[in-house]
């Protein structure tokens, strides 16, 4: 089950911006994020090439050594590397490196950083949530509000009443949700299986799976970029991001202080038997295997 974040943050204050907003500060996010961690604008040694390909119709130097035609500026730009994290330029893919957490139980985590609930996540990832947040921009996306009907015990029509079980997490400020009613930008995501002679083997994340109502895999699954938002600490006055606290990336029951959302209503797995999503019980890697998650655009 959620329970409520007793930490607070030990550093002093990382982020400014309007308050209470969760996307607010962004520009500042983003600037923070490039200046205050290292960020190589290089490929990934070994992993992708480090130059981008030709594009279709572009002309190799003639024998005469006149130059060739110059690619399209999203062909030519470099790789961006935050820490756990590369940002491909030319089709706004973000990997993330990372390791299987759990290899059996219900879910309601996709992912989450080093400290979060492994417990119930099926990935723990190397990166920052910041640092996820400034990727995201970076890579084009947009943080925006998810449909009511995805909110879970977070939408309008379930605060007035929570039930019971409800999860014990920071509420975000009033408003916060609402957030003016911008749609997020979509993603897919897949992922990459480290194998034993090194290589990675791509996939869908769907595999891993099961809908606990159907027994079976999941369809195709959407995901949403609701951003997380920021707090003050009541002891120093202190703005922080609470995805930085919280430690939670991606979830498949709407939690918002994830900055990624699962756009589908898939039932809470801790109120029935046949609600939510567990881990497949044939096929799985095993606690520990090195993954990659591949974020995208949905198409």
């Amino acid at each position: 089950m959620r329970r409520r974040a007793t930490r607070r943050p030990s550093r002093p204050r990382l982020f400014g911006g309007p308050r209470g907003v969760r996307y607010a500060g962004a520009f500042t996010l983003l600037v923070i994020a490039l200046t205050g961690s290292r960020c190589d604008r290089a490929d990934t040694p070994g992993d992708r090439p480090s130059q981008p390909p030709r594009a279709v119709g572009d002309r190799a130097p003639s024998a005469t050594g006149s130059a060739p035609a110059k690619p399209p500026d999203h062909l030519s730009k470099p790789n961006t590397t935050l820490p756990g994290i590369t940002i491909q330029a030319r089709n706004r893919e973000i990997l993330l490196d990372g390791r299987i957490c759990i290899e059996s139980g219900i879910l309601e985590y996709l992912a989450v950083s080093r400290g979060g609930k492994t417990y119930e996540s099926l990935f723990e990832l190397d990166c920052q949530p910041r640092h996820l947040h400034a990727g995201l921009l970076i890579a084009g996306y947009t943080a925006g509000t998810l449909a009511p009907e995805f909110q879970g015990d977070f939408a309008p029509q379930a605060t007035a009443s929570r039930p019971e079980g409800a999860p014990t997490i920071p509420e975000p400020p009033d408003g916060a949700l609402g957030k003016g009613g911008n749609p997020p930008s979509y993603l897919a995501i897949e992922v990459e299986l480290k194998q034993a002679d090194g290589s990675w083997r791509r996939q869908p994340l769907e595999k891993l799976l099961v809908n606990r109502g159907t027994g079976k895999p999941p369809g195709r699954l959407r995901w949403a970029f609701t951003g997380s938002f920021f707090r003050r600490d009541e002891n120093t006055g202190e703005e922080y991001f609470i995805a930085d606290v919280e430690k939670s990336l991606a979830a498949f029951w709407f939690d918002p202080t994830a900055l990624i959302n699962l756009a589908a209503d898939m039932g809470n797995p801790y109120r029935s038997e046949d609600g939510g999503l567990e881990v497949a019980k044939t096929d799985r890697p095993l606690q520990g295997t090195p993954v990659r998650l591949v974020l995208r655009p949905a198409t």
